[in-house]
């Protein structure tokens, strides 16, 4: 979906975003193996390790189109998409870090960027 989101904006302004469809789903993949070890939020990083443990190189670990995945991830509970006020409440009521809510918030930024 944020995909389609992507392109959409990307026709409205008339410059081209080149999105990569089989990087996008090797970094799903890649993302959520690492809920194998961890259901916590670093699963994405646990996947990273066993993606490179495994003998896939860092181009591949590192993408820019993982990205989009960690996001809608944090953005998607269940069925539902949620919104990145939404997100940063949640994560603040839970107590999380100021350090790690910035890295959300940048993430969030860094996609917005790439769209309209």
């Amino acid at each position: 979906m944020r995909l389609l989101e992507i392109n959409w904006c990307a026709q409205k302004r008339g410059t081209s975003i080149r999105v990569d469809v089989d990087a996008v789903f090797s970094g799903g993949l890649l993302h959520d193996i690492g809920r194998s070890k961890t259901h916590g939020i670093d699963h994405a990083v646990k996947g990273a390790g066993i993606a490179l443990e495994n003998g896939l190189g860092e181009k591949i670990v590192n993408i820019n189109e993982e990205k989009v995945v960690a996001h809608a991830d944090n953005l998607v509970s269940g069925s539902r998409v949620g919104t990145m006020d939404e997100l940063l409440l949640t994560l603040r009521e839970k107590l999380f870090d100021e350090k790690i809510i910035k890295r959300f918030i940048e993430l969030n930024n860094e996609i917005n960027s790439m769209i309209c």
